[in-house]
């Protein structure tokens, strides 16, 4: 453990042509890899929260001491909390401009402690970083770790308002990047067996490459969402009571998140299911035996059905509304328990999600 530490400490006291980085894999963990480190952006607008201001010029003497101390009791392996002491290098490092040694010190703070305090402190600031450096991959890996991580829901919101432009860019636009195929049509492709060989709905194929129908060209480039290694894209909803939202994730990082209603009177059971038919302008069978149609006003279901499979459960899912008086533009007027006891959302809302997510879906719904 100690020499781990004692080459750690050797990268990031050295001149500062190399760091150590770590690469987020896609169900939210880390690897080690070497890279050039980016530089510090000045403007910090990317950030959650604003950077450390640069320490005057006479106090720079006292907090590089400070931080070579820091640096020092790590190497020798006197550090009894290292997350503490890493957050410190942080900080001073920051003081005194050392950009290397402030990236590397929270990329080893995010890797190597990522369920500690300092790690999810920093974790926001440095994807600012990365984004603010047009690396929108890796910014919205750690921006994501920090979402799953954050204390609150004022704290998710703010993240999610970082996450939601990086999405719209790298997921939703022709933008190459890992998680997707560029495959060229070829005689004979149909969409939806597209769809089904990478687990992507042909309505989000369609939106991504800006296709008004399922008609394909031969020769024609299309933009598929897929999973690690051109495997087959995997998308889990998370549903948390307690804050009235729900987040969907694409191979285990952020995607989209709405904001839903749960049902009155603890209606709304915290359990798994999977999501197993989505119903397009459906009629809704009520409970007094009725049979209501799309768009009758007796009729709650909304635009979309999304069906669970769990028997014990029967009825449960998520719909969008046929309630009039829900105001699209005030969210607090969904973001209630108001339902029998499933997820409502708003129709746009829902028919968005309808779009994203493939049958078979896990929904998980939390406290």
């Amino acid at each position: 453990m100690r020499k781990v530490f004692f080459s750690l400490v050797l990268v990031l006291m050295g001149a500062g042509a190399v760091y150590l980085v770590s690469n987020f894999k896609f169900d939210g963990s880390f690897s080690l890899v070497t890279k050039k480190a980016p530089k510090v952006a000045k403007a910090g607008k990317a950030d959650v929260k604003k950077p450390v201001k640069a320490a005057s010029k006479d106090a720079l003497p006292a907090t590089r001491a400070k931080l070579t101390a820091v640096l020092e009791k790590i190497q020798a392996g006197k550090s009894t909390d290292l997350p503490a002491d890493y957050f410190s290098v942080v900080r001073l490092a920051r003081e005194v401009g050392d950009d290397q040694t402030y990236v590397s010190a929270m990329r080893h703070l995010v890797e190597a402690f990522s369920k500690s305090g300092q790690a999810l402190k920093v974790a926001p600031e440095l994807a600012g970083v990365y984004a603010a450096k047009n690396d929108f991959e890796t910014a919205r890996r750690i921006y994501s770790f920090a979402y799953k991580r954050a204390a609150d829901y004022r704290e998710r919101r703010a993240l999610a308002a970082k996450l939601d432009p990086i999405c719209e860019r790298l997921i939703f636009s022709r933008k190459k990047f890992s998680e997707c195929v560029f495959y060229r049509v070829q005689q004979g492709d149909k969409l939806i067996r597209l769809a089904a060989k990478y687990n992507c709905p042909y309505r989000f194929i369609q939106r991504i490459n800006k296709k008004r129908d399922d008609r394909l060209r031969i020769g024609e480039r299309l933009k598929i969402i897929c999973g690690p290694d051109d495997s087959k894209m995997n998308v889990k909803v998370v549903v948390c009571k307690s804050e009235f939202t729900l987040t969907v994730y694409l191979n285990g990082v952020y995607m989209r998140s709405y904001p839903v209603a749960i049902g009155r009177d603890d209606a709304t059971p915290t359990a798994t299911f999977k999501i197993v038919d989505r119903l397009k302008h459906p009629a809704w069978h009520a409970p007094d035996g009725n049979v209501y149609p799309y768009g009758s006003k007796k009729n709650i279901l909304g635009e979309y059905w999304l069906k669970f499979n769990d028997d014990e459960y029967s009825g449960f899912g998520i719909h969008g509304t046929g309630d009039s008086t829900v105001d699209p533009k005030k969210p607090e007027t969904i973001q209630r328990a108001i339902s029998a006891g499933c997820i409502r959302m708003f129709n746009r809302d829902v028919t968005d999600l309808s779009m994203l997510v493939p049958r078979g879906t896990v929904v998980e719904i939390r406290e």
